[in-house]
């Protein structure tokens, strides 16, 4: 908020097509005013950026269109040192509405006001009204602070664009378009780091289809002339930092700090300012917060160049080569020579590189040597005692690795095989005639199975045959030879029977880390197999037979991570619990009120309505309210936890799960409250 005028009144709002709205205030300065920009849905209303004016005069201005106006979204397109103070003053005005912010900003202010809060992590985002009409966002970082966003309605094709199309405030009030094109070079000249994160952010607003753009201060930018300022403002080209230096002339004069100033914000868009700041305490080079001014005892040159030393020693090459194309176009730009760091750091890779080298050729035989001496040790780490076959170890290796393919291997399956009542087996002969049927499936196993699929020996009675293409009917046909094979043997003292049960790898989501793919595929198997044992013989079970037995409850799981929330899913359907998944607050709700659940897991931040207003919603309605509710965060912080306590949340659990840990808080509180089934 960067004007002299704080509203107080705003003048009628005027209607920009299919409940867009823009007022500009009473109050002028140079001829401008504060602008108040909104969407009217009815009788909801979203507030499009925080103006600076009253909450009474905003809520006044709306009251002008629809006298029962109620505010319910409160779109935060950028960071201001008052915007906790102003929210919690809205929220004394509006208790229902909630706060729409990038992640950063949602981070920087949850524990400080009573409102609920939706985090916008990228451009994908969307939030909806009631009604379903949908507001996108696009990131604009530093245009002109470093965490904002501006919001676009699909239905009105209205951009709420923040100050990507503003100009310096006390200029003059162009007369036309032409004269307005230079006052908005020079307003990102002054506050942008660099054309750099101009460009992007033009790219995103030239796909859209727009019918017009209002800016801050309440301009309003029609179609036509939209295409030209994109235009226009994407072929600007500048690299200095007048924070520092001052406006831009016609020559490339500079300072070596304010260059360095341009270096900081790549490292801050990079690796965040918090870690730029703690490099550089206690160095001599002093950093303005937030602006990253740099103040220096030491002279203009020394401050450029020690500024990579510092990074070089407590950073690392890393950091150098994150920021290497920015000092190139600097160097190319202004004549400013290239930090000496650059060269030696060359020349320490090239010694480092031929004394690695040498050590390699060493290091080559002393494998060897240790590779033959360890291969009888390997064998007996990752194979079956009892038929040579690979074990259980070396399938969840295995089984990892196709995960890591998941393009390539989506037809791969895991096919169970067991020999039904092999305990009546041990009972009835001995224990070595029920390992001797074993080991003789496995070698039928062995036997029928394709050239490019594998067998293991898992603990217990049980084979896999790893299926790596052909999918479910490639199991199938594998199947019908095995069970025709063991019904025509003579290797077996009776006629027996197999189960089975099938795994795709398809069924687990894909952009899950590998290691936890595996995990559920052997936790579906696991499940699968048992119950084809108990209702054999000769069953089989997949992802098409319904499991009726539910021995646990009802779960409501609920999270906007798709991948997060199919995995647990899968995991506590494993364990047999009837679960329910939902994406966002409002549905879990719908959800909870129309039938009963055992335990609720939400993640803090879903969309629409967050982990602790479903809480205090599900429990205020008494009857359908579940026994456990269980918060899930990434930020498992004091503040966090206070909070749930207020709310009377049962546990908080930080991000990532571990699922044991979930699947046992929820095993023993349905124990307790007798609801086993």
């Amino acid at each position: 908020m960067y004007s002299d005028i704080h509203a107080k009144r705003f003048l009628p709002p005027v209607p920009l097509g299919d409940g867009a709205y823009v007022a500009i205030s009473e109050q002028r300065h140079a001829g401008r005013g504060v602008g108040l920009a909104f969407v009217m849905d009815g009788a909801d209303v979203a507030l499009m950026g925080i103006p600076d004016a009253t909450p009474e005069a905003v809520l006044a201005a709306f009251a002008c269109v629809v006298p029962a106006a109620r505010l319910i979204r409160i779109v935060v397109l950028e960071w201001d040192d008052r915007l906790i103070e102003t929210l919690n003053r809205y929220a004394a005005l509006a208790k229902e509405a909630v706060v729409v912010a990038d992640r950063r900003v949602a981070r920087s202010i949850e524990n400080d006001i009573p409102l609920s809060i939706f985090a916008i992590h990228g451009g994908n985002d969307t939030v909806a009204m009631p009604s379903g009409r949908v507001i996108g966002f696009i990131p604009s970082p530093f245009v002109f602070t470093p965490s904002a966003i501006m919001a676009f309605d699909y239905r009105s094709h209205t951009l709420f664009s923040n100050r990507l199309f503003e100009m310096m405030w006390d200029s003059p009030i162009p007369a036309t378009l032409a004269e307005t094109i230079p006052g908005m070079i020079e307003f990102h000249r002054q506050y942008a780091p660099s054309s750099e994160y101009l460009r992007p952010v033009l790219a995103a607003v030239a796909k859209l289809d727009l019918a017009c753009a209002v800016t801050r201060t309440g301009t309003v930018y029609p179609h036509d002339a939209l295409r030209r300022l994109i235009g226009d403002l994407s072929a600007t080209e500048f690299f200095n930092s007048p924070r520092s230096v001052g406006r831009p002339t016609g020559t490339r004069d500079f300072s070596h700090a304010a260059l360095a100033t341009q270096v900081l914000f790549k490292f801050a868009q990079a690796f965040g300012e918090p870690a730029v700041l703690e490099t550089f305490g206690e160095s001599g080079i002093v950093i303005v917060p937030k602006t990253l001014e740099i103040t220096a005892a030491i002279d203009d040159y020394r401050v450029w160049q020690r500024l990579f030393d510092i990074v070089y020693v407590k950073q690392g090459p890393a950091w150098l080569a994150v920021v290497e194309p920015l000092v190139d176009k600097l160097v190319g730009l202004y004549g400013v020579a290239k930090p000496a760091v650059y060269q030696s750091v060359i020349a320490q890779v090239e010694q480092d590189a031929t004394r690695i080298d040498a050590q390699k050729k060493e290091l080559e035989a002393r494998v060897q040597e240790l590779e033959d001496r360890l291969s009888g040790t390997l064998d007996k780490l990752t194979r079956d005692p009892m038929t040579g076959m690979y074990n259980e170890l070396f399938l969840r290796e295995f089984v990892a690795g196709l995960s890591d393919k998941r393009n390539a291997t989506d037809e791969a399956v895991l096919l169970y095989i067991a020999i039904d009542d092999i305990a009546r087996i041990n009972v009835r002969f001995s224990k070595a005639t029920g390992d001797e049927a074993i080991k003789n499936l496995g070698y039928l196993l062995d036997r029928i199975r394709r050239p490019q699929d594998l067998v293991f020996k898992r603990n217990g009675p049980a084979y896999v045959v790893c299926l790596t293409d052909g999918g479910r009917q490639a199991a199938l046909d594998t199947l019908a030879k095995v069970k025709e094979g063991v019904r025509a043997a003579d290797a077996f003292i009776e006629t027996l029977s197999v189960s089975a049960a099938i795994v795709r790898i398809a069924e687990i989501p894909k952009d899950a880390v590998s290691a936890k793919p595996a995990d559920a595929m052997f936790a579906i198997s696991d499940a699968r197999i048992r119950f084809a044992l108990e209702s054999g013989p000769s069953a089989l079970v997949d992802e098409t037979t319904k499991i009726a037995t539910i021995r646990a409850g009802r779960v409501l799981l609920v999270d906007d991570d798709p991948s997060a929330l199919a995995l647990l899913a899968a995991l506590l359907r494993a364990d047999n619990y009837d679960v329910v998944t939902a994406a966002d607050g409002l549905t879990a709700l719908s959800h909870g009120t129309t039938k009963p659940f055992d335990v609720v897991v939400c993640e803090r931040n879903v969309p629409k309505l967050d982990g602790f207003g479903l809480r205090h919603e599900l429990y205020a309605g008494g009857g359908t309210a579940p026994r456990l509710f269980i918060l899930m965060t990434y930020a498992k912080t004091r503040e966090t936890v206070v909070r749930a306590n207020q709310a009377e949340i049962d546990y908080v659990l930080e991000k990532p799960i571990i699922y044991e840990e979930l699947g046992g808080l929820i095993r023993r509180a349905v124990r307790k409250a007798g609801l086993s089934r």
